[in-house]
């Protein structure tokens, strides 16, 4: 009954596993909220900040001409795809450690135009570019750093 009752006060299909794990973590007693409705709130919150991820850096928010940056999550890695009128390539991240959110693999100089289509004379522009709106849509006030062949964002 309870699983109902949080199903119909607004969650929805997609938070009903959630909701129903943490209604039973409840009822065991190892999950003592304030209250049931603080759990929908919870469990709202998590599916909010999940859709923003999801949704960042798509294409509804590119303005026609100018490069974006999109992301594909694999789990504990993924890509950081640019894309330009010029070209559109994919680099190779997971998840860092300490202050290193992210560490997204860069190719060498050497490699540049060969795996990325565009001058390396753009390579530090285009880097730089990336590092800003990884920065934008993933922290709140990081920074990012290029070390190596690896682009590091940190929290």
């Amino acid at each position: 009954m309870r699983s109902n009752l949080l199903f119909y006060l607004g969650v929805g299909i997609n938070g009903f596993a959630l909701l129903t794990t943490l209604s039973n973590l409840f009822m065991m007693g190892i999950f003592n909220p304030i209250s049931p409705i603080s759990v929908v709130g919870f469990a709202r919150s998590i599916l909010r900040r999940i859709k923003s991820f999801q949704t960042q850096g798509t294409d509804s928010g590119k303005t026609p001409g100018k490069p974006n940056v999109r992301y594909l999550s694999e789990g504990r890695c993924g890509k950081v795809i640019y894309e330009s009128t010029e070209a559109t390539f994919a680099l190779y991240y997971e998840f860092g450690g300490g202050d290193v959110i992210v560490c997204v693999d860069i190719p060498s100089p050497q490699e540049w135009e060969a795996a990325t289509g565009l001058p390396l004379e753009r390579r530090d522009e285009i880097l730089n570019f990336i590092g800003q709106r990884v920065v934008k849509d993933q922290t709140r006030g990081g920074s990012f750093k290029i070390e190596g062949n690896w682009m590091n964002i940190y929290a």
